[in-house]
């Protein structure tokens, strides 16, 4: 195989691991092999966290690797220049000392010997304030020092490497984020669901897919949400385009929207966008989350019991009951073909007779008065 084949070859095999992290000891040890090493690995340090990890080849045993991190990392000379050396250098044995060096060197005595390794080629690939990403081949005494060609293959993989590794690091991480979403939404009570910034229904709780299933006001049409009416249509819309927007200059927060239930009362639902990372602060949230609650259904008779229990009339009676149901004050004033301001004069009188302060405190008394009838 030519040089150009073999490079060829291990970027293939690199970029095989993005996704699928489990193939990364053996993508490890093929590129270890084509440089002449016995292994290799990725030393990842956290150090605002002060967290050390790794992924190698197999090339360390399970004791070698808790050893390494209990005592010998402290003490490993390469560690010490790694620290020190700017994101992009390349280094090995004869950058750390001679071999008498080595010879006299704990680490290389106490913890490299013992496992038939003696030297290295390494690169740090990613060195800043956060964290330090160094790749490194291991070598046996028998392979040797590397030499230019090795340098140059491992300076060609470079940003191979670094693209390869970040990218699995971000699936990985993302993939934990998700799950935990998930347990976390399947935990809630109320219908909870994930969407894309164009409306595509990402995830639902086993809520959601009760709800959802019924129908119940929402459906699903492929994989986008769907309400009866147009207007309320056009209303989850607009309130799912203003949440993938908030936060930004421009945006404003999105309203209450409010769906129509085939059975009486309303399902209430709120857009608020999943957190995004610091460096995408400007851009559209990717996610919006969706919660909703269901008004409680009212009793068929609950206009009369109010008549009854707070001396209504029949026209009181049923606005109160439609306002507990999510209806507000214009939407109430255009389904009856009342004008706004009579609407609110029957609402005085209502909170006259209930003695309540407030719109809140209707729904709070009318709520918990017909409760159980």
């Amino acid at each position: 195989m030519s040089q150009s084949e073999n490079l060829s070859s291990l970027v293939n095999t690199i970029y095989s691991t993005v996704g699928e992290p489990e193939r990364w000891p053996r993508a490890l040890q093929q590129v270890a092999t084509s440089i002449s090493g016995a292994g290799a690995l990725f030393e990842v340090v956290d150090k605002q966290a002060r967290t050390l990890g790794s992924r190698d080849s197999g090339i360390l045993s399970p004791t070698s690797r808790n050893n390494y991190q209990r005592h010998f990392y402290a003490i490993n000379p390469r560690v010490k220049f790694s620290n020190r050396a700017a994101e992009g250098t390349i280094f090995f044995d004869r950058t750390i000392g001679s071999e008498k060096d080595l010879d006299r060197d704990e680490y290389y005595q106490d913890f490299l010997a013992p496992s038939g390794l003696r030297y290295f080629l390494s690169a740090n690939l990613i060195n800043n304030s956060k964290r330090r990403i160094t790749f490194a081949i291991q070598r046996s005494r028998k392979q040797g020092h590397v030499d230019d060609a090795d340098i140059a293959m491992l300076r060609k993989l470079m940003p191979h490497l670094k693209a390869a590794y970040e990218t699995t690091e971000t699936l990985v991480s993302q993939q934990q984020t998700n799950a935990l979403l998930a347990a976390t939404l399947d935990a809630l009570p109320s219908p909870a669901l994930t969407l894309t910034s164009a409306g595509e229904v990402l995830f639902a709780n086993q809520s959601a897919e009760k709800l959802l299933a019924t129908p119940d006001g929402l459906l699903l049409s492929g994989r986008y949400l769907r309400t009866a009416r147009p207007e309320e249509q056009k209303a989850l819309n607009k309130g799912v385009s203003l949440a993938a927007t908030l936060g930004l200059d421009s945006a404003t927060t999105p309203p209450l929207i409010r769906v129509s239930r085939p059975g009486g009362g309303s399902l209430l639902i709120r857009a608020t966008p999943l957190l995004r990372e610091p460096e995408t602060r400007g851009e559209e949230a990717q996610a919006i989350l969706l919660m909703i609650n269901a008004d409680p259904r009212m009793p068929g008779h609950a206009v009369g019991a109010l008549m009854e229990l707070f001396d209504l009339t029949p026209t009181e009676a049923s606005l109160a009951v439609a306002f507990a149901q999510g209806s507000d004050l214009k939407r109430l004033a255009a389904d009856r073909g009342l004008s706004l301001n009579t609407v609110r004069w029957h609402f005085g009188t209502i909170r006259t007779k209930l003695g309540a302060h407030t719109q809140a405190d209707i729904v709070r008394i009318v709520l918990g008065r017909l409760n159980g009838l």
